[in-house]
């Protein structure tokens, strides 16, 4: 009996810790000192996985044939012909970061106070915020040259070292480059200002309904860390595939801008 009871509570454990086990495949589409890393180290906490830093999305897809998938999919990259994007669908998608976004400057105040100037500016270096920026500067004859960057990450650092004195930046960072007491950040897309933000779909491919449950279920207790609030700050993270719509719209706004 005894015996009998020992084999049962090891299959009930093997049951119970079985995807806890699973071999994950953490796939990093964008630069390695960006927020994505922390987003996926964060959800893959207590699973088994490897993670690969591919770079680009382009890049990253060569690893999405492979079993137990984790990553981060941007707003911005289906509407890039380039980039073959995964289906983001309500039964794959772990959940939603919405990355409002913001322009700082320790130089101006206002667009009003550029105006007629051409102004250095760090951010992403991708079509979307250059024609993001081309259009917000027209009707103040503003002539924004880009300091192209991967990621928001090395657009703070990039800043903060001065490359430039104004920033188009996602709102987390804020914290970080209004330290010097001399930047403000004076538009931002939380308070619709400027029409302008990123959402990231957390997916799993190649897996199991009963993994992607456990991944919210992660992503669900990390997005209530201090940790998470603090280095995400100005995000708003969405757990499980109810809320695409927040991801499509933003798709349909970014690709109308390169169109």
């Amino acid at each position: 009996m005894r015996k009998l009871l020992l084999i049962l509570m090891t299959a009930l454990a093997t049951a119970a810790n079985g995807y806890a086990a699973t071999k994950i495949t953490a796939v990093n589409p964008a630069s390695e000192d960006g927020g994505t890393k922390q987003v996926l180290t964060s959800v893959a906490t207590g699973f088994d996985y490897n993670m690969f830093f591919a770079g680009t999305p382009a890049n990253a897809v060569q690893w999405f044939s492979k079993p137990n998938v984790l990553t981060v999919w941007s707003s911005e990259w289906p509407g890039n012909p380039a980039v073959k994007s995964p289906a983001i669908t309500k039964d794959n998608t772990v959940g939603l970061i919405m990355y409002e976004t913001a322009i700082c400057s320790r130089e101006f105040t206002d667009l009003a106070s550029m105006r007629g100037k051409t102004i250095k500016i760090s951010t992403w270096g991708h079509i979307h915020a250059s024609k993001f920026l081309k259009t917000l500067g027209e009707p103040y004859n503003i002539n924004f040259v880009v300091i192209p960057y991967s990621g928001s990450g090395s657009i703070a650092r990039g800043y903060i070292g001065g490359d430039a004195n104004t920033t188009f930046i996602a709102e987390s960072k804020r914290a970080a480059i209004t330290l010097d007491g001399k930047t403000s950040c004076f538009l931002s897309s939380s308070t619709d200002q400027i029409a302008f933000r990123y959402v990231d779909a957390i997916i799993a491919l190649n897996t199991d309904p009963q993994l992607v449950n456990q991944l919210r279920a992660s992503l669900q207790t990390q997005s209530n860390s201090a940790s998470w609030k603090e280095k995400l700050q100005g995000t708003r993270t969405l757990v499980g595939g109810d809320h695409l719509k927040y991801f499509n719209e933003s798709v349909a706004a970014l690709t109308e801008l390169i169109q």
